[in-house]
């Protein structure tokens, strides 16, 4: 599994572990072995296993159980997974384990202490879109998982701090205070009290970024005559007009920071301006626009940003950074040579990175 797709996920235990009594999460299938899933598709290092383990870690798991120790014997899963021979024997992956294993209970006390910022970037998902999908697609997730981990990918190389948050969360309350940005890359039907929230987010001073697409069935599953709906265009600042579908799509953004080329995906929605101001084109179509609403302000897209930024988050990531910066949003400790850092602290020792 891709390094920032497991990222994402483990974002996701986390957040869904702060609403549980324990406040905990495990990973209760580590997987330990060399390669996975009868013939296999690649080698697993051990590095790469002992990787995962940590990047786990740094979302604030609370145990690592590898699966598993011998090689399954039986079924579609073997002969693989175990983290030793299939004659018990020792294999680099383990002695690459048991070298994290020693270094955890040398250092036990310091990651006994560990404790990870409040999280002020949240990205939102919509899990019901997949059901959408399945009945158009056969496919849950076609448009809408690519969507979201290329947000997130772009978000995780810019260290920012991310929470995975669910509409339900957004609307009872936006979760946790220090929320600064909200990101909906993907929200096609209407959640009861989800334009109040916006608006009083908005308002008091939050910044809002929207995907395409927006809003365009009600509570029912019924279209929209109006798209977003009429009360969100004087929140967003535009009205959809059409939709194109080019063979390839590259807008042209206009940031707090200057001009900058993205790559889009699959549509691009003409944008009316309702109060609005244009801050993106395709060939002379406005396709973005922000709006300022209180002491916040608004971001739409009427294209696909996140999914291009599997392959290349690099555009995505440089709007986003003017977007963090304007919000107001933290940033970790930034890394060399590629890798990502995410911060904690312990009560007993001085900051960890991970």
């Amino acid at each position: 599994m891709d390094f920032f797709k497991s990222a994402f996920l483990r974002n996701a235990m986390l957040s869904s572990s702060k609403k549980s009594s324990l406040k905990t999460w495990w990973l209760s299938e580590q997987a330990g072995g060399r390669t996975w899933t009868l013939f296999g598709d690649r080698h697993r290092t051990p590095e790469f296993v002992v990787g995962k383990m940590i990047l786990a870690m740094s979302y604030g798991c609370s145990g690592n159980v590898i699966w598993q120790w011998r090689n399954e014997s039986f079924g579609l899963e073997s002969p693989n997974f175990g983290i030793v021979f299939e004659d018990g024997t020792s294999t680099a992956h383990l002695a690459r384990v048991a070298q994290l294993a020693r270094a955890l209970e040398r250092h036990s006390e310091v990651f006994e202490g560990m404790r990870l910022d409040e999280p002020d970037v949240g990205l939102v998902p919509d899990w019901r879109l997949r059901v959408f999908e399945y009945a158009a697609f056969k496919e849950a997730g076609r448009f809408s998982e690519p969507e979201v981990l290329g947000w997130h990918k772009a978000l995780t190389i810019l260290s920012a701090n991310v929470e995975i948050l669910g509409l339900e969360d957004v609307v009872s309350g936006g979760g946790p205070p220090p929320i600064k940005l909200f990101i909906i890359p993907l929200l096609i039907q209407e959640v009861p009290g989800l334009y109040e929230r916006l608006l009083d987010f908005v308002s008091g001073g939050g910044t809002l970024v929207v995907g395409p697409y927006f809003l365009v069935y009600d509570e029912g599953r019924f279209a929209n005559y109006e798209v977003p709906p009429q009360e969100y265009q004087g929140l967003l600042g535009f009205k959809r007009r059409e939709i194109y579908y080019p063979g390839e799509v590259s807008i042209s953004v206009i940031t707090e920071r200057g001009a900058l080329t993205l790559k889009g995906h699959h549509l691009v929605e003409e944008f009316e301006l309702v109060g609005g101001a244009p801050i993106a084109h395709f060939k002379g179509v406005i396709c973005g626009a922000r709006r300022d609403c209180g002491s916040g302000r608004a971001y739409s897209f009427g294209t696909l940003l996140g999914t291009p930024s599997i392959e290349d988050p690099r555009g995505l990531a440089e709007l986003l950074s003017a977007m963090l910066e304007v919000a107001g949003c933290r940033r970790f400790p930034p890394a060399t040579s590629g890798a990502v850092t995410r911060l904690a602290r312990s009560l007993r020792r001085p900051a960890l990175r991970l």
